[in-house]
């Protein structure tokens, strides 16, 4: 049976991770999309979603150490997917443990103690405490 990381409704459709690809399964059609998040590897991701978009904070782990990260992979930082073109869009280079949906336009991503203000249009990433 495949391990599932995370499963999230999303209207009629139901996103989930299963290694380190995101699907969006369409209950309605039986339908699966999907989209990797990274290449291959090891990573962790976190990710949450609101009616029109998919949101993943993802880390790359570096081969073999398991607590070390590879700061220079590209798929690092939080990504903006869109489940009806299963495209994504870099948001910013930070990677968070926890995201929370705070308004239309705006996340609260956790890092640590500290929470930050991630404005999902603009880009900016501001830290509020």
């Amino acid at each position: 049976m495949p391990s599932y990381q995370y499963m999230l409704p999303r209207g009629n459709e139901l996103v989930y991770l299963m290694g380190n690809d995101l699907h969006v399964w369409t209950l309605s059609d039986g339908t699966v999309k999907s989209i990797p998040l990274i290449d291959q590897g090891m990573s962790r991701i976190t990710m949450i979603c609101d009616d029109e978009s998919v949101f993943a904070s993802v880390q790359r782990i570096a081969p073999g150490l398991l607590l070390l990260v590879d700061a220079d992979d590209a798929n690092n930082g939080t990504w903006r997917i869109n489940p009806d073109t299963m495209t994504k869009e870099k948001i910013c280079s930070e990677y968070f443990e926890r995201l929370y949906l705070f308004s239309d336009r705006q996340l609260l991503g956790v890092k640590g103690s500290a929470v930050f203000l991630i404005d999902t249009q603009t880009k900016q990433v501001e830290r509020i405490f």
